[in-house]
């Protein structure tokens, strides 16, 4: 006779009666107790479990400390161990079980938090102990949802809400007896029926940068008799996920423009031009009378080829190459559209289209060293909508005789404004111009007095699938996909379903520059037909209430029938994973 399960027969009937015990605890227990108010870097004592949990390692405990960095201590210790979950760190402390244990701040939230809650066995269901994280940020990222249950039996589950993601944390989930465990990493999403740790209760996993991908899965910790876990994920408990992977086409190629002027040419002085975004990723460029922000408080007190440290803007700003709410200004005359970079005493239209992100109202070499009754400025509108960067009064390098006055302004509707009520250049060459940069091509120069009024041209943007905002692919719901950036004039459009992930280059389709995500094969896809009518299009998909559909994946991308793009005249989506669920 067994006593324990030694065989492999034996071990699967232990997972078979695991499997149905663990469905007597839910997915996710919606009921999340008593909020225990942690702060950042806490630990909640004492929390007592209304039961005796056996622990890895098989000591028993009654109650639990709990940390805000996603773990829980089995017995009393009050470090809450920031900032990085680590493997080494893990089984050289005491026993623990971490859900996601990173840099976890609890404090930065009003709405979520650290919760804890406990049931009785009743019938045939153990007692439980359930602690949620709910809502908790990431320290300086986004928020995460992650729940912890003990059972009485000694069994774990763990499960991961589909919307978090890591941004900038190690992060590790996994239990341990500690105290100089033997390591025992796991790959949790690679696991396929399941996994057997032995006589080892330590089993974890520790998530780089980027590689977090357990996101909407449960995992249940079951012990085997041997002092170990049997591991497995809780298929039937998998919520429903939609991720995006691929670019669509055609290509994303942003619109840079500028205009180079040698040393006292400058005509655009006593001018406004005005950049409003054209909706084909470029801008349209229109001239009218000067004007200016007056109200200038802020001096950045740069000096001779300086340039300013991160300036938060009151809102994000959209542009050709992205978007961003920190710029840097340089004394020379140019913005950066990023935290960091360098001064560029000299103005090169080879340099700027090779730079990151820019923008110029007049580069060139400015010295805005006192004694100068003026000096560059940063200063939000008080209506927050619109910030301006100004350089009043400023000198050309070597020409204190001179004073260029000139301003940018900056709109949270992505328009932006380069103001010239005093300007010129007396011997440098002077550069006026935006750039996505990093290599952008080189469109040539533009004469802009000659010029304005001009729309900087289609930059292309690829079409795009997502799920409409809300929206999972769920049993026993509408599920909605949406297709963006549609151009207009397009009169039909296609929904590719199938069960097999590609990457097919489509060029000898005549659809140079894209490629197909959904496999053709006859059997396991279907292509369907939906209007166009609009730039964004949703696409309703009927999941079926059918619990056998939970964990299937199901592969989308979107194409349109949009001439001018391609030589077929037509263009693709990136795709789209759909992990059906709960």
């Amino acid at each position: 006779m067994l006593s324990r399960p030694t065989t492999a027969a034996a071990i699967l009937a232990l997972a078979s009666a695991a499997l149905a015990q663990g469905n007597s605890a839910p997915c996710f227990e919606t009921s999340l107790g008593v909020n225990l108010n942690a702060g950042d870097e806490t630990v909640a004592p004492n929390n007592a479990l209304g039961f005796s949990f056996p622990c890895p390692g098989g000591t028993q405990v009654t109650a639990i400390d709990i940390s805000s960095n996603g773990f829980v201590w089995l017995g009393s210790n009050a470090d809450p161990r920031c900032c990085d979950g680590s493997g080494f760190q893990f089984t050289a402390d005491p026993p623990s079980i971490a859900a996601m244990w990173e840099n976890l701040d609890p404090s930065a939230t009003t709405t979520g938090g650290v919760f804890f809650n406990t049931f009785p066995a009743t019938g045939g269901a153990p007692a439980r102990a359930v602690i949620t994280w709910s809502a908790v940020p990431e320290s300086g990222g986004p928020t995460i949802t992650v729940q912890m249950q003990l059972l009485d039996s000694g069994e774990i589950t763990i499960a991961h809400d589909p919307g978090n993601t890591v941004a900038s944390h190690q992060m590790l989930m996994g239990v341990t007896q500690g105290n100089g465990a033997t390591a025992n990493p796991v790959a949790f999403s690679a696991i396929s029926s399941l996994v057997n740790t032995g006589a080892n209760p330590t089993a974890y996993q520790e998530f780089t940068n980027g590689t977090y991908d357990i996101a909407a899965r449960s995992y249940d910790f079951v012990p085997n008799g041997l002092g170990g876990y049997l591991i497995f994920e809780r298929l039937s408990c998998r919520a429903g996920m939609f991720t995006k992977y691929g670019t669509g086409c055609p290509a994303l190629v942003p619109v840079s423009f500028y205009e180079e002027f040698p040393g006292g040419t400058f005509d655009l002085n006593g001018t406004r031009i005005v950049g409003v975004p054209n909706g084909n990723n470029g801008y349209v460029l229109a001239a009218s009378a000067s004007t200016m922000f007056q109200a200038l408080t802020t001096n950045l007190n740069l000096t001779d080829d300086s340039i300013s440290g991160p300036i938060t803007l009151p809102f994000t700003f959209v542009h050709p190459a992205g978007q961003t709410n920190v710029i840097c200004v340089s004394s020379n005359g140019f913005i950066w559209f990023q935290s960091g970079g360098s001064d560029r005493a000299f103005s090169d239209h080879t340099i700027l289209l090779q730079d990151p992100p820019s923008l110029a109202a007049l580069w060139m070499d400015l010295n805005p060293d006192p004694p100068i009754n003026g000096g560059v400025f940063a200063d939000p509108d008080p209506n927050g909508q619109v910030f301006y960067v100004t350089w009043s009064g400023v000198p050309e390098y070597n020409h204190p005789a001179s004073a260029n006055t000139f301003q940018i302004a900056l709109f949270a509707n992505g328009n932006f404004e380069l103001r010239y009520p005093s300007a010129g250049t007396v011997a440098h060459t002077a550069l006026v111009g935006y750039s996505t940069g990093n290599g952008a091509p080189d469109p040539g120069p533009i004469d802009w007095s000659a010029a304005l009024p001009f729309n900087t041209g289609t930059g292309g943007a690829p079409l795009e699938l997502d799920a409409a905002p809300g929206s999972r692919p769920r049993i026993g719901t509408t599920f909605t996909l949406q297709t963006a950036r549609i151009p207009a004039g397009t009169p039909l459009g296609f929904m590719l379903l199938g069960f097999n992930r590609t990457a097919t280059d489509l060029t000898p389709l005549g659809m140079a520059g894209c490629t197909g995500f959904v496999g053709l094969q006859a059997s396991s896809h279907t292509a369907l037909a939906f209007a166009t009518p609009a730039t964004v299009v949703p696409f309703p998909i009927n999941v079926p209430n059918n619990n056998a559909l939970v964990g299937v994946t199901v592969f989308a991308q979107s194409a349109t029938l949009s001439t001018g793009f391609t030589p077929l005249g037509v263009i693709a989506s990136n795709g789209g994973q759909l992990d059906l669920g709960r």
